[in-house]
């Protein structure tokens, strides 16, 4: 890979396949390690079977910045699929607007998901995250 200032702002992304997880259990795993300080411009999902969101027993999925120890907590972005809340099979699903979105080199990203109620399935998916070197 050439250096220098021709490679910042080229936009690039890593997909990562996540397997399917039932309701009642939640899950949480790396997914991205900055090579390079970098920004994240979009993340989104394709997942392989329809996400009906529901009022009470749902979901929330989310993309985590956990810095370079792997403490972080801080969400990048989150959907919770309630009510009206729907992604379509083998759609991309755009998570929305992003915060947290800056990383140094070594930084890691994980992909959660978290319940309300008594939770809903989430499909087998794949999470993808769009960056730019900074």
């Amino acid at each position: 890979m050439g250096k220098g200032k021709y490679w910042y702002n080229k936009p690039r992304e890593v997909q990562v396949g996540i397997t399917a997880v039932a309701a009642g259990s939640t899950t949480e795993v790396p997914v991205f390690a900055a090579p390079f300080k970098c920004k994240i411009t979009k993340c989104s999902i394709i997942p392989a079977s329809a996400i009906t969101g529901a009022d009470t027993n749902n979901m929330i999925l989310k993309f985590i910045n956990k810095g370079g120890d792997g403490s972080g907590t801080a969400a990048i972005c989150s959907v919770t699929f309630a009510n009206g809340t729907d992604a379509s099979a083998f759609d991309e699903y755009d998570m929305g607007s992003l915060s947290n979105n800056i990383l140094n080199k070594g930084d890691v990203v994980s992909f959660a998901k978290a319940e309300n109620g008594n939770g809903m399935n989430m499909p087998d998916l794949i999470a993808k995250i769009e960056y730019i070197r900074i």
